[in-house]
């Protein structure tokens, strides 16, 4: 199918899906617990509602920050809404068919606004807090331990899918600086998906986060990588304002190597997947040569000597990993854990892995971060907004 062709069949599905959602909130919730009347300013009211869930996306981009704050969090306070509200729709009305007394609508739509607004709650309530997930990995090679000498493990904080925003921006961000600096990390991770919004809007904003510090208190050992929402923000232009505004090495399709703690790392990062479709959001797609370019003339024997870590922002990109032993260990994000239950079977559909730590491969492994903060609905149900603090530990 030509791109353009999946662009219109997209937008169609998505236009119909939406659509019939409003439509039945209009007839299940709202027309019932309407006062006798005028009803077509409620059902131009939900058609607004509607049509702004497309409009939107394009007024954020063009809006002065100071409107877009409001804006936006007008617009994903009722996509979060609605969907709470469809959410409790479904356990109310079969309440209501199970039991054996009469149930009216007006009571079902009554029922259906509380239940939305008991979730709208608390899924507030968790998106708004980060929580530490520590995780170990004896990873560190046997013949850096055989001197008999203690090896301080490697602590490596990761953060990944913050997209700061209109409703997210440097207050949180700040909160987050300080926690992470508490970890006291030898090295920070920034897995991509950092913005929703060009370098004019939220490039003051994001700054805060060149307050991250390592253990020794330097702003050096932050690493960055691209996710895709980058490129639907001008990933050049956020690559080319973070290289010379703060002090992170911005990985693309490269490595470094580097000595923590006695131990020697190989850091390699790759730029999202979304990066081969070059500046157009829809294709073609390109050859996927982002490994093999980073890996290019990577001595055996220095992969001898080194544990090999690849930052890729959608865990997806571990797939690779059965064709490339050199890589011991990836870091991602992406999935935001589904972000709302039960979307998370349709993240772990889409990437093959949801959360947590896998063995990918004979002593390959991967971690994905459920995210540090959300992405667009203010909102977390079943999930939580993760800070990792990975510890590579001596292997035996």
């Amino acid at each position: 199918m030509k791109p353009i062709l999946r662009v219109v069949v997209a937008v169609i599905a998505a236009l119909a899906v939406t659509g019939g959602a409003h439509f039945f909130l209009y007839q299940r919730v709202f027309a019932p617990l309407h006062p006798a009347g005028e009803t077509w300013v409620l059902q131009f009211l939900v058609g607004f509602l509607w049509i702004n869930l497309f409009l939107g996306f394009g007024v954020l981009r063009v809006l002065p920050q100071s409107l877009r704050r409001w804006y936006e969090a007008l617009l994903f306070l009722w996509m979060g809404g609605a969907l709470f509200l469809l959410m409790a729709s479904v356990p109310v009305f079969l309440m209501s068919w199970i039991v054996s007394f009469q149930v009216t609508e007006q009571h079902q739509a009554l029922a259906t606004v509380v239940l939305a607004g008991v979730l709208s709650i608390l899924g507030f309530y968790k998106a708004q807090r980060e929580t530490v997930v520590h995780t170990e990995l004896p990873l560190l090679l046997k013949e850096h331990v055989q001197n008999g000498a203690a090896v301080a493990p490697i602590r490596i904080a990761v953060i990944s899918d913050v997209h700061v925003s209109g409703t997210l921006g440097a207050r949180r961000l700040r909160r987050i600086v300080t926690k992470v600096n508490a970890l006291e990390p030898d090295l920070i991770f920034v897995l991509g998906d950092l913005v929703d919004g060009s370098v004019r809007q939220l490039g003051q904003e994001v700054l805060t986060l060149n307050g991250l510090r390592t253990r020794v208190g330097s702003k050096e050992g932050v690493y960055f990588v691209t996710g895709n929402h980058e490129y639907f923000s001008g990933a050049a232009s956020w690559k080319s304002f973070l290289k010379s505004n703060t002090s992170w090495t911005i990985l693309e399709n490269e490595r470094r190597h580097i000595v923590v703690n006695g131990q020697r790392l190989v850091l390699v990062g790759i730029d999202d997947r979304q990066s081969l479709y070059g500046e157009r959001v829809f294709g073609p797609r390109q050859p996927d040569l982002r490994l093999s370019k980073a890996l290019g003339g990577l001595d055996d024997s220095i992969v001898n000597e080194s544990l090999v870590i690849l930052l890729a922002h959608q865990p997806k990109d571990a797939l690779q990993l059965n064709d490339e032993p050199r890589v011991r260990l990836q870091v991602s994000g992406h999935t935001h854990g589904g972000q709302i239950w039960p979307f998370g079977t349709v993240a772990r559909k889409d990437q093959g892995f949801l959360t947590g730590l896998y063995e990918v491969a004979r002593n390959q492994w991967l971690y994905v971060c459920e995210g540090t903060c959300y992405w667009g609905l203010p909102f977390r149900l079943g999930t939580q907004c993760e800070i990792s603090l990975l510890e590579l530990k001596a292997a035996g």
